[in-house]
């Protein structure tokens, strides 16, 4: 069963996990899966950790700290497996709710996409993201409402 869970400090061990066992061919940056899911949680103003039958397969949050075009100040981010390509309809289904939990929230929320991470591209499409800007590398996908 596929449950979306609100962040919580108890979490920390599952989003660890989902670092280690992070999707072939994307990059995270550079440190150990511990340090680099504290890193993204310290962030993150919300974040949301989702199982697969108590397994965790996916990591995903908002944060205000990194304003890249003005009127744009909430990015969001996503760490996941490969369970999650395999998921993708009822992972996207309830990622859509939480995404635009945000939107309500925040008006306007933008993800950044490296255009070599094909997967990630795909998500932010299926996550109903717009793209705004071609930065050359970078893809900046946009949900507002």
């Amino acid at each position: 069963m596929l449950m979306f869970k609100e962040y919580n400090p108890s979490y920390f061990p599952a989003v660890v996990e989902v670092f280690r066992n992070a999707r072939t061919g994307d990059d995270y940056g550079n440190g150990s899966p511990e340090v680099l899911a504290q890193h993204h949680l310290n962030k993150s103003i919300e974040a949301t950790v989702v199982f697969l039958d108590g397994k965790p397969i996916a990591v995903f949050g908002v944060t205000d700290k990194y304003t890249i075009m003005s009127g744009y100040k909430y990015q969001a981010w996503f760490i996941g497996t490969d369970e999650v390509t395999m998921l993708k309809k009822s992972f996207v289904e309830h990622g859509r709710e939480v995404v635009n939990k945000w939107v309500s929230k925040y008006k306007r929320v933008f993800f950044l996409v490296w255009w070599k991470f094909e997967k990630s591209v795909k998500m932010a499409k299926a996550l109903k993201f717009s793209l705004k800007a071609n930065l050359g590398e970078i893809g900046v996908f946009v949900k507002e409402r």
